[in-house]
């Protein structure tokens, strides 16, 4: 069986802090009961991937904080699980996934399915406070079929601890942390701690030594007193050094090691007509992030692109959905009703991205950051890194001038085209614009992988019949479609000719350039 660091790919092993967290999860094997607890055993260790400056399309979201730890069953039967002790983030959605062989999804907690502690309040519930200052709850990781003891049993959170691998992993993932606090949602003007996770003895309730059963070393791992010093950029316009502290991952390097576990061009988006951006959903990877297990189908549950990285491209979403909006909270502030809690594009590729909110040079744009117009709707310029700086400054005035968004694009390498990628999280279940399926409810985008083996690369979608089919347009997702055309010069954008091209790709599609309200796809609006 592949181990999991391998498995995990990028997301592990190309990121220099977490890979030595990977490499010693192969090392250390299975842990032993013969590690005595502690008097007051510490809190397991964490590796953060915590990031301003993003690269591979593996790593997170710069918005948000991706925490780990890696537990690892003893072999001889003793009943070892784990506790966390946790407050509900500051945030716009967080969730909790368990990850086993392969590194596959197995078991997943979302914050509104997150059941508080008696006294306390679920703030990501709709209607209620999101500043609710009593919002503990707890959760047991436990191996398949154990049974707890009396003392853990009034515990209703639970995800399961995969048997078949040595080693699992557990993701923490908090987006669009509020003002004032730390990326995962945590500190800010009311000190709330970040969640800590204990090993126990599921049968007694003792706490037992972390360092026994968490494949996480000393030597790159946390407490979660600890967190790094990443301040939450968003919504601000920080000066350039802000952004130049403690990225808690590095970058990968320029060139891939020899026996990555990797195949070459592992993460090429599909190039299935050159002149547009053609949004599709790519296969299920290694650690992906699933909204439900198993998951809705075999792809993943967010839009990728491929640009190319030497042209300007223009998109457009006719209808971004509603969502939290975190820069406008007050003591009374509810968690809203909307079609979702957070929405972004990010640009990834071979090269580093930094994440520069207000800033051309940004690799990635969130939630008010879109720019949404009158309408309801965002338009985004693409300009590429090789941009002439009198044509960069052209584009960026009439981008400004018309109201649109700017973002840099990203390189190809060895491993990875110029890859957007879009994020919607906690869609509404009535949302029409949601991009996986949910029957009775919406289609979603078409996943062109169901049938197809494990492994198969995402620019395996060249060859299907009608590639389009499985393209992102208003057949599918109604006015929430994200299209795009590529340009052909800085003058192609400015005489107004590559925005023509857009409207009419739209247009062709069945979707029009400005389409405010709900505006469903025909199989949702044939429902009604």
């Amino acid at each position: 069986m592949k181990p999991l660091y391998k498995a995990l790919g990028l997301r592990l092993v190309r990121a220099k802090r977490v890979s030595r967290i990977a490499m010693l999860v192969v090392a250390i094997g299975p842990a032993t009961a013969c590690a005595q607890a502690n008097a007051q055993p510490d809190p397991c260790l964490y590796g953060f991937e915590w990031l301003h400056k993003v690269r591979f399309p593996l790593q997170p979201d710069p918005h948000a904080a991706y925490s780990y730890i890696a537990p690892q069953l003893p072999t001889d039967g003793t009943p070892v699980g784990f506790l966390v002790e946790g407050d509900y983030p500051y945030s716009a959605w967080f969730s909790w996934t368990m990850y086993g062989a392969h590194a596959q999804a197995v078991s997943v907690m979302s914050d509104k399915a997150t059941v508080p502690d008696p006294g306390s309040v679920n703030p990501f519930i709709i209607g209620n406070r999101v500043m609710e200052p009593k919002r503990h709850y707890r959760m047991l990781l436990l191996p398949n079929g154990a049974t707890v003891g009396s003392s853990l049993a009034d515990i209703p959170n639970k995800l399961t601890i995969p048997t078949d691998v040595a080693t699992s992993l557990l993701a923490y993932r908090v987006y669009q942390a509020f003002p004032g606090y730390n990326l995962g949602g945590a500190g800010g003007a009311t000190h709330t701690p970040f969640p800590a996770i204990y090993a126990v003895n599921y049968k007694t309730g003792e706490k037992l030594s972390c360092s026994a059963y968490n494949a996480i070393p000393a030597s790159v791992g946390h407490l979660p007193t600890d967190t790094p010093p990443l301040e939450n950029l968003y919504g601000t316009n920080p000066p350039p050094d802000a952004r130049k502290s403690a990225d808690h991952s590095a970058h990968a390097t320029a060139t891939p090691q020899t026996q990555s576990p990797i195949p070459p061009k592992w993460q090429y988006a599909p190039v299935i007509d050159p002149t547009l951006v053609t949004f599709t959903r790519p296969p299920l990877l290694p650690g992906a992030d699933v909204s439900s297990i198993p998951p809705p189908d075999q792809c993943a549950g967010y839009l990728g692109a491929g640009l190319n990285p030497n042209k300007i491209a223009i998109i457009r979403i006719p209808q971004v959905p509603t969502v939290f909006d975190t820069l406008t909270l007050n003591e009374q502030t509810v968690f809203p009703d909307t079609q979702g809690a957070y929405y972004s594009l990010v640009m990834y590729g071979a090269s580093v991205g930094t994440y520069a909110p207000g800033e051309p040079i940004t690799t990635a744009l969130a939630d008010t950051e879109l720019k949404p117009d009158a309408t309801g709707g965002s338009t985004i310029v693409v300009w590429p890194r090789d941009l002439p700086n009198t044509e960069r400054e052209e584009l960026f005035a009439y981008a400004r001038a018309q109201g649109w968004a700017l973002l840099r694009n990203g390189e190809a390498g060895a491993l990875t085209s110029a890859n957007m990628l879009i994020r919607l999280k906690g869609a509404s279940a009535s949302y029409y614009g949601a991009y996986t399926p949910l029957p009775g409810a919406r289609t979603g985008v078409p996943c062109y992988f169901n049938d197809k083996p494990n492994g198969t690369l995402w620019s395996a979608l060249e060859g299907a019949s009608d590639p389009m089919t499985y393209v992102a347009s208003f057949q599918n997702l109604g006015n929430a479609a994200p299209q795009g055309v590529e340009c052909t010069s800085t003058a192609d954008v400015l005489n107004g000719a590559c925005l023509g091209r857009l409207q009419d790709y739209i247009h062709r599609t069945g979707g029009k350039y400005s389409n405010p309200g709900s505006q469903p796809p025909p199989s949702v609006a044939s429902q009604k």
